[in-house]
């Protein structure tokens, strides 16, 4: 009775933040990005193609999902309606937060307290709200994640289409390359015996063939819609500006930016995601989810050891990433952030459980002394 009375609390608490998000995203300005990618998508929606007509530095998967409203007749509302459509994006991540930190706890208010977390991340509460590729990228990489999770059995099916979803992520923006890794070694860890190669007996060989052919069909499910995108630039003749692009043009548009510092972005002077630095609630708010995400991990070591080395694996080439690729952007943190969510909800759920035993340690001794 007591978990499912905790279980609405924080239900009706994420349902309160997320109308106040969404009262947000209904009022507050646009940022110029926003502006860039509603335009991007305006122009292909007049027929015009990427890399040739227009300058992008980017693959148009975002400007895909966005033509639908500009198929609307034109009007300022478009604009809301866009905010609106990323909303509906960012509540689907929301549910497959959800989701993941469930089958990890086997809990359903550790869920509940991972999405809050989330919804309420002081760091990155901002560009959550903006119209911006992040969560298109995020949201392939999750339905993997939970996939990888609840499937008891890996089939080539289900190892072709995990490897789509990433392939999928990895193409609507390419930064997300640094948690393949964690993905793959997730992958690794569910049983290589494909039902389809019945005969492999057991035997070190044996392993090594089925991991071998494992990483080959998700290799060609990561590839697919790769090589369908290949197909779209060769069909409009694009193949050459696109590959300038990615080899050119997306590092040359950073050059000359404000140097990004990791220590600047987690300290509070400046705090770069409120308005002034200093010692404040968002930014206690904000160290104790990234601390207690750590000790997350150390927890799953002895729960659920496959997803304790999948963050940890995770987080470090994200940290890397944001050393070797420095750009002021606090929307680089938005994947992390959904990690560190699931972390330092099971942090606090242990903290909760061990506060508990000690109080029944006390209510038994104190009788007795």
């Amino acid at each position: 009775m007591k978990s499912r009375v905790v279980f609405f609390i924080l239900l009706i608490a994420v349902s309160v933040v997320l109308l106040a998000r969404f009262h947000v995203a209904i009022v507050r300005f646009f940022d110029p990005d926003e502006f860039a990618h509603l335009h991007w998508a305006w122009l292909m929606a007049q027929g015009k193609l990427p890399y040739r007509d227009f300058f992008f530095y980017a693959t148009p998967l975002f400007q895909w999902f966005l033509f639908p409203l500009f198929k609307l007749p034109p009007s300022d509302l478009v604009l809301l309606l866009a905010r609106l459509w990323e909303f509906a994006l960012y509540l689907i991540n929301v549910c497959y937060i959800f989701r993941i930190t469930q089958l990890v706890t086997k809990s359903y208010i550790v869920p509940a307290l991972s999405i809050l977390i989330f919804v309420t991340f002081p760091m990155t509460f901002d560009k959550t709200i903006d119209i911006r590729p992040d969560f298109l990228m995020l949201l392939p990489y999750l339905i993997a994640i939970e996939r990888l999770l609840a499937w008891p059995v890996l089939t080539i099916k289900r190892v072709l289409t995990v490897g789509l979803f990433f392939g999928s992520s990895f193409l609507i923006f390419f930064k997300i390359i640094y948690a393949l890794p964690a993905a793959i070694l997730l992958l690794g860890f569910k049983r290589h015996s494909l039902t389809v190669y019945p005969e492999f007996a057991e035997g070190q060989e044996s392993v090594l063939q089925d991991v071998a052919k494992t990483l080959i069909i998700f290799s060609l499910g990561f590839l697919l819609p790769i090589g369908l995108f290949l197909v779209y630039l060769f069909t409009n003749n694009l193949q050459a500006l696109a590959w300038n692009t990615f080899t050119h043009t997306q590092f040359v548009v950073n050059t000359g930016k404000q140097t990004f510092s990791l220590f600047a972005t987690l300290s509070p002077w400046p705090l770069v995601y409120v308005s002034k630095g200093g010692i404040s609630i968002p930014w206690l708010v904000n160290m104790g989810v990234w601390i207690s995400a750590i000790g997350g991990i150390v927890i799953l070591w002895k729960q659920h050891k496959p997803f304790a080395l999948f963050s940890a694996c995770f987080a470090f080439p994200a940290v890397l990433f944001l050393v070797f690729f420095p750009a002021p952007y606090v929307q680089y943190f938005i994947p992390l952030s959904a990690i560190a969510s699931i972390l330092s909800a099971i942090s606090i759920q242990n903290l909760e459980y061990r506060m508990q035993n000690i109080e029944r340690k006390f209510r038994f001794i104190i009788p007795h002394s």
